[in-house]
């Protein structure tokens, strides 16, 4: 309401003497006129993804004036046969630096990977071993996991079946699963040099390359995907004494993240939303075979 600004505006509560000019050939009056009716605030909030209207509890918004909104994002998704998840996961890595999200509702994913030189980490076996043996028992064995993918450029699975653990908060922790790290993937160009020393990527060895120790990219790619969690300071966190070699934290090359999902594609935004960073993954669709 135009009229209701300018009430307060008599007070001197607003605009202040300097602000009163005119504008182009109209007074302040008009002018103040014509553009009060496109002003708006708005906040912005990082609550959800459940009853965000409920979490959000702020004491300078008055209550019943304001209206929620949430804004989804569009995920990256593609359908591809099993016969091409080894090729569309090298390249959603290692070209796009973004994290492998399948969803194979018949399972035959995780059985194809577990072949994959991977490491695997059964999350519904972990949700019940924080409920029987607490937190910290949980993320001891993330942390072990995670360290054993690094040490021999394994693939670490994160297998969810129909779980949705919150991975970046109650599993997360600096000193044993750092899940933003984890999830945090630059793409960096391959010397020419590397590329014709390594030929592998997700899926077995190739001309003699030995398992565990797979390529940073497809063979023949200008690129590679580089997890955050590979950075030194990192590293130094997350190993102890007994995991080093010689006093160092080792990570071999061909390390990555891997998660699998039994939620179908449609489900993955209400499901999983709360439990990954979605929009550092990209959703790969396996048709059933």
């Amino acid at each position: 309401d135009p009229n209701a600004h300018k009430e307060v505006d008599k007070h001197g509560q607003i605009f202040k003497k300097d602000d009163k000019k005119e504008v182009g050939d109209k007074d302040w009056d008009d002018a103040l006129a014509d553009t009060l009716p496109a002003f708006r605030i708005v906040y912005l909030s990082t609550c959800g993804p459940g009853d965000y209207e409920k979490n959000i509890n702020l004491s300078f918004l008055p209550q019943n004036k304001w209206t929620a909104l949430r804004v989804k994002t569009k995920q990256d998704q593609q359908n591809i046969p099993l016969t091409a998840l080894a090729a569309t996961m090298d390249e959603t890595y290692h070209r796009k630096g973004l994290i492998p999200l399948v969803s194979d509702t018949t399972e035959n994913t995780d059985t194809f990977l577990a072949f994959q030189h991977t490491v695997v980490v059964e999350m519904k076996a972990l949700i019940m071993k924080k409920a029987s043996a607490g937190i910290d028992a949980a993320r001891e064995e993330l942390r072990k996991k995670l360290v054993q993918a690094l040490k021999n450029g394994n693939t670490l699975l994160l297998r969810l079946t129909d779980t949705a653990p919150d991975l970046l908060d109650v599993y997360a922790s600096p000193d044993a699963f750092p899940a933003a790290a984890l999830f945090s993937v630059a793409v960096e160009e391959i010397e020419e040099e590397e590329v014709e020393q390594h030929v592998t990527g997700f899926g077995g060895t190739l001309d003699g390359a030995m398992p565990g120790y797979a390529q940073p990219g497809a063979s023949g790619a200008k690129t590679k995907g580089v997890s955050e969690v590979t950075k030194r300071e990192i590293l130094d966190a997350i190993y102890k004494d007994e995991d080093k070699e010689a006093g160092a934290a080792i990570v071999r090359p061909g390390f990555k993240t891997v998660v699998t999902t039994n939620f179908a594609p449609d489900q993955i935004q209400a499901k999983l939303a709360g439990a990954l960073p979605l929009h550092k993954c990209n959703i790969i669709a396996v048709a059933p075979s």
